[in-house]
């Protein structure tokens, strides 16, 4: 007998960050018919279509996944207290090969470091990483100083860290323009923008950002290192730089 866990798809979600979608197939007046559109999407960056499993011409890119999905019911994937529901979603990633997010207990595990010894080496207290650890709130949203410090005392990167935990590079969906080479030891953000002929609203555009944050971060409305290290990230991708650099160069 299939063994079932008492899970739904909220745990998908949490468990995973990838979800089906799909468009439902029709046809016209004029006899045209299409068949169902479906694709995985990531759940973080719900504009990002990763994982297309069927195309209106027909063609597939996972045949197995796609059997599979049509054996079911539509509900088999939507109703979202059904514990079929989920085992129907990590029987679907067993197929395409698609494993969980790991986390940052995960990351921990790995590592072979415990919360209590990452809070002494961080010097932060030990309910906020519990926090991170538990997913209470998500690691993307913690201050950018506080994940220099986890990933420093995790011999990582911050990029490295966020991308172990999420299973996606923030900085992938930033378009790069050509912007003028700079001396980074400047000590603000606005001299770094200023040496890059970058305005506050082109930046903000190019980090996908309210203009408003960068305008704050820049006339010190509140600090660079209490910014999410989501942020900081994208910030950093469009300088071309790692967040580090960015980081010391602003605070430092």
């Amino acid at each position: 007998m299939e063994k079932y866990v008492k899970k739904d798809s909220r745990d998908v979600k949490k468990e995973y960050g990838l979800y089906l979608r799909w468009i439902n197939g029709g046809g016209d007046d004029a006899g045209n018919t299409w068949d169902i559109t479906m694709w995985i999407e990531n759940v973080y960056d719900s504009e990002k279509e990763i994982y297309y499993l069927h195309y209106r011409d027909g063609s597939t890119t996972n045949e197995d996944a796609y059997n599979f999905i049509l054996k079911k019911t539509v509900n088999a994937f939507r109703d979202k207290s059904s514990v079929d529901c989920y085992n129907n979603y990590v029987k679907l990633f067993e197929i395409m090969g698609i494993k969980k997010l790991k986390g940052l207990n995960g990351v921990l595990e790995e590592k072979g470091i415990t919360v209590t010894q990452l809070s002494k080496k961080t010097g932060i207290p030990q309910s906020t990483i519990n926090n991170m650890y538990h997913k209470e709130y998500e690691f993307q949203d913690t201050s950018v100083e506080k994940a220099i410090k986890m990933a420093n005392a995790l011999e990582m990167n911050v990029e490295e860290l966020y991308n172990e935990i999420y299973f996606k590079r923030i900085g992938d969906e930033i378009t790069k323009m050509d912007i003028k080479p700079c001396d980074i030891r400047s000590n603000s953000l606005k001299g770094i923008l200023e040496n890059k002929c970058l305005s506050n609203t082109k930046f903000a555009e190019m980090c996908n950002i309210p203009r408003t944050t960068i305008s704050s971060l820049i006339h010190n409305d509140y600090e660079f290192k209490n910014t999410s290290v989501e942020k900081a990230i994208k910030m950093a991708s469009v300088l071309e730089i790692n967040t580090e650099d960015l980081y010391n160069a602003i605070e430092k």
